[in-house]
């Protein structure tokens, strides 16, 4: 009966040094470590820089979308409609650009023969990006169409579209060529 008895304190014994090791061995899983907390903070900064990277690219591509979209209609005019077209794109330039097409504006209208342009865009391709400054390439085809002339002049060009950061919207700065 004695046997009995210390055969049992002993297997008691056995499940209660077994049961400390076991919570001990868990509490130190859960005290983090140096080195669980720089694996922790580096997932946190490649999932802070994924998330820039995918913000960057929805940018670049509505940025590469409103170039387009800008080209082709700041480049399709005619004396028909005054150049009202220009006029509406005015909220979407910088000063010095809104200046710069006014007097565009201003040169085509004393031009007696010249009719209407018709801007095609053809392509459009980021060049450089960053938070404050972008640069598009830019591919068009023009018609430019004449009073006096029967055949319409076409003219295949590639130019660049600045665009600048202001008060967190984007403006257009300048193009590289007269539209």
């Amino acid at each position: 009966m004695k046997k009995n008895i210390i055969v049992i304190i002993l297997i008691i014994i056995l499940i209660i040094v077994g049961i400390i090791f076991m919570f001990a061995s868990q509490n130190e899983q859960d005290i983090p470590t140096d080195d669980k907390i720089l694996k922790q903070q580096d997932i946190e900064k490649q999932e802070q820089e994924k998330a820039k990277a995918a913000q960057i690219k929805i940018i670049k591509t509505d940025l590469k979308n409103q170039a387009r979209a800008f080209v082709q209609y700041m480049g399709t005019y005619s004396k028909e409609n005054a150049y009202q077209n220009r006029e509406e794109l005015l909220n979407q330039m910088t000063d010095s650009f809104i200046k710069k097409s006014l007097e565009q504006i201003e040169q085509n209208i004393n031009q007696p023969d010249f009719a209407s342009l018709l801007t095609s865009v053809l392509s459009v391709e980021a060049r450089r990006h960053n938070n404050e400054v972008a640069v598009y390439s830019v591919n068009v085809k023009q018609t430019r169409v004449f009073a006096s002339v029967v055949e319409d002049e076409i003219e295949y060009k590639t130019g660049e579209i600045l665009w600048l950061k202001q008060a967190d919207k984007w403006k257009v700065n300048s193009i590289d060529f007269d539209l």
